[in-house]
């Protein structure tokens, strides 16, 4: 995940184009089942696809997905 500081401009060679925007199997959530995150998108429009996934203390599995837009 790209670490940004200060203003960033849009020359070619700083063009986002990643496909995979942030990966991080380590995320813990609180006893209310609750966890934040953030992360920059690239630089591409368009839809974006969301998978979290997940197991609990009891071998349980877990997994949704879900959309957004970038315009």
């Amino acid at each position: 995940m790209p670490r940004y500081t200060g203003t960033r401009t849009n020359q070619p060679a700083q063009i986002d184009r990643r496909s995979t925007i942030y990966w991080n199997p380590n995320i813990e959530t609180d006893k209310t089942g609750t966890a934040s995150l953030e992360y920059f998108n690239s630089d591409g429009k368009g839809t974006y696809r969301v998978t979290v996934e997940g197991i609990d203390s009891d071998g349980n599995l877990g997994r949704v997905v879900y959309r957004y837009v970038v315009k």
